[in-house]
């Protein structure tokens, strides 16, 4: 019995441990798969942008507060980016941001801005908005007006935009809308405030 005993010990030890290197390769499986959704949707919106590297202090200083813009309120930055070409040059910029106040709770947004101050991308990754209503923030109609806009601040409009730097809000979710554009803005404040970009939008 004893021998079988310790044959046990030596079963359930190599079991454990079979255990563990299985866990720890999830870990790094999701880590790393992750880390690839996170590059897929930077490669979205800046589709100019080879590789996207971190800058220390830029990341610092992205995170050291919540809000950059006035009169913006339930907004944060999480990352931000150095978007760069095959030479290693910087473009630009990609970040990943959020508002607290969209109508089902929090909205994750990653945008792409290039050294002109003009938005290359954006897309919605999370929202809990009403379906029909709020949830087409996710559309690519919706994201897509903010592509091309230059300046260091977006509107909404209902009746129709007319201006370059206005997108169309989405009907019936207002609430929606202005969450989104506040935490483009925001983080729109901090590229501009923060970083080498200087567009022509940047004084209006």
């Amino acid at each position: 019995t004893g021998n079988g005993t310790i044959t046990d010990e030596i079963a359930d030890k190599a079991l454990n441990a079979r255990k563990a290197r299985e866990a720890a390769k999830k870990a790094r499986d999701t880590v790393r798969n992750g880390i690839e959704k996170k590059q897929k949707a930077y490669q979205a919106v800046f589709t100019e942008a080879t590789a996207f590297e971190m800058n220390e202090e830029l990341q610092a200083k992205a995170t050291s507060q919540e809000i950059f813009a006035e009169g913006v309120t339930g907004a944060y930055i999480s990352e931000i980016l150095e978007a760069k070409n095959d030479a290693g040059e910087v473009l630009g910029y990609v970040m990943s941001f959020a508002s607290k106040e969209g109508y089902g709770g929090e909205i994750i947004v990653s945008m792409g801005i290039d050294l002109t101050g003009t938005i290359t991308g954006l897309q919605v990754l999370t929202a809990n908005e009403t379906a029909g209503l709020g949830a087409k923030c996710k559309d690519e109609e919706f994201a897509s007006q903010f592509t091309g806009i230059q300046n260091s601040t977006v509107t909404y409009t209902k009746t129709g935009k007319t201006n370059p730097n206005e997108i169309d809000a989405i009907g019936g979710a207002t609430i929606t809308t202005k969450a989104v554009t506040n935490a483009v803005n925001n983080a729109l404040a901090f590229v501009y405030n923060n970083t080498a970009v200087a567009g022509e939008g940047a004084n209006e």
